[in-house]
């Protein structure tokens, strides 16, 4: 009895080895972490540093912190939570499904989420997260997912 519990252990911690998926958890942890600015002393808030701040680089950050555990880093539909979906979320990188789906039916999902469009309802809705500017360069990063990289 203690041999087939011992191999019943052994078998379940050899399915799943989350090793690969530290590199992201390390930097979810330093994003969670982060300085975050304070009220000044009188109580107001402090004044934004006029940066100009690349829309890319903010949409790459939102997909990182929002898609990527589900879409994968590589929006192959791979992420550290895909397994326990069903059915699996999006493959981006499935050129067949890019050239069947147009810009406005990926933002629409983006925006209002799996059941705007009779898909799955984990697909949650981020228009509260992402503005219409955001949604659109996220369509456009979706798609680069399936031009192979050179």
């Amino acid at each position: 009895m203690r041999l087939v519990l011992l191999l019943l252990v052994t078998a379940c911690l050899d399915q799943y080895d989350p090793r690969h998926h530290w590199q992201k958890f390390a930097a979810e942890r330093q994003l969670a972490h982060r300085q975050l600015a304070s009220l000044n002393e009188d109580g107001t808030l402090p004044s934004p540093e006029q940066e100009e701040v690349d829309l890319a680089t903010v949409v790459n950050d939102k997909y990182a912190v929002y898609c990527s555990s589900c879409h994968g880093d590589n929006g192959a539909g791979d992420g550290a939570s895909a397994k326990a979906y069903s059915p699996p979320p999006r493959d981006f990188t499935d050129r067949h499904w890019q050239q069947q789906n147009d810009d406005q039916r990926i933002a629409t999902v983006i925006r209002d989420g799996g059941n705007a469009v009779g898909l799955s309802s984990a697909m949650a809705a981020f228009k509260a997260i992402l503005n219409q500017q955001e949604i659109d360069e996220m369509v456009a990063k979706i798609r680069r997912f399936a031009i192979p990289e050179k």
